[in-house]
Formats: structure tokens, sequence, C-alpha cells
């Protein structure tokens, strides 16, 4: 028996679906882009919204929302976090509070390369 051996049941990461893995990390995507093309909608169906301004905000506060919800999940489905998807998900988080904060799209417009 091999007592060097750290892998056990236990701490071992459940195997992760490609496809439940595509749609975390483009969900969150998808989501902005229908609540920036649907903001006037969401806005006059949920008044609370038009708080944010326009259509752009709409989607950025969807993002930013849809993006800790999608690294929430990948931790609970899988007890893993890969690194890109936390390295977007600081960057949405504070170029999106910067372009609600500000009311000012540049920011959630940039791109961080």
């Amino acid at each position: 028996m091999n007592m060097n051996s750290t892998t056990t049941p236990q701490n071992q990461a459940p195997a992760t679906s490609p496809l439940l893995k595509f749609a975390l990390e483009l969900g969150p995507l998808v989501i902005f882009f229908l609540a920036n093309s649907y903001g006037d909608q969401l806005a006059e169906a949920f008044p609370v919204l038009k708080a944010l301004g326009g259509k752009i905000f709409i989607g950025t506060a969807f993002l930013m929302v849809a993006m800790i919800i999608s690294q929430a999940l990948s931790l609970w489905l899988t007890r893993h976090l890969a690194i890109m998807p936390l390295v977007t998900l600081f960057f949405v988080l504070v170029f999106g509070g910067l372009t609600l904060w500000l009311q000012d799209e540049t920011f959630i417009k940039m791109k961080p390369t």
C-alpha cells in the first residue's frame, strides 16, 4: 500500500462536462448581449432598471451578476476555479463597476490586453 498517495475520493474534483464548461464560460456573455439588445424592454418591464441608465448599463449590470453566478456555480459543481475565468471576473467587476458608477460606457468597452 502506497502511503505517499494524496489523492483520495474526497479531494478529487468531479469530472466536468465540456458542455457545462462551455455554458458557464459563454453564458454571461450571451446574457450581456441579450440584456443590451433588449434593455429598453427590460427597463419597461422592471422600472428599477431605469435607474441604471441606457441599454449598455443594463447589459453591464446583467453581465456582472451573471459572471458572479457563473463562477459560484463553477466552484460548487467542480470544486475548482480556473484562473482565466477568475481574471475575467476581476476585470468585468472593476470595469463594469466603473461603467455603472461613472455612467461612462467607455470602461466596459475597453479590452484589457
